[in-house]
């Protein structure tokens, strides 16, 4: 919304910006230290299966996160 790419109401400005930068980078800075404790976890395990797993989960978590509504969706309404 803030880039341009959706729009909202003009009364929820406001509030998508509150959002984007009280809530947005804590929601990054935990998903980096999420991962970072993955990694460091992972390492210390000598299974080749569970690396496995993690990276075909990480590959569906950039999958989805990339993945655009579909039409008639509820971000196209507004």
């Amino acid at each position: 919304m803030e880039a341009g790419a959706l729009s909202a109401a003009p009364a929820l400005v406001g509030l998508t910006r509150w959002y984007l930068y009280l809530w947005g980078p804590w929601f990054i800075v935990g998903g980096l230290a999420f991962a970072a404790a993955t990694i460091r976890y992972v390492r210390r395990q000598d299974a080749l299966r569970e690396r496995l797993y993690g990276a075909v989960g990480a590959l569906g978590a950039v999958l989805l996160s990339w993945q655009r509504p579909s039409p008639g969706s509820v971000d196209d309404r507004a």
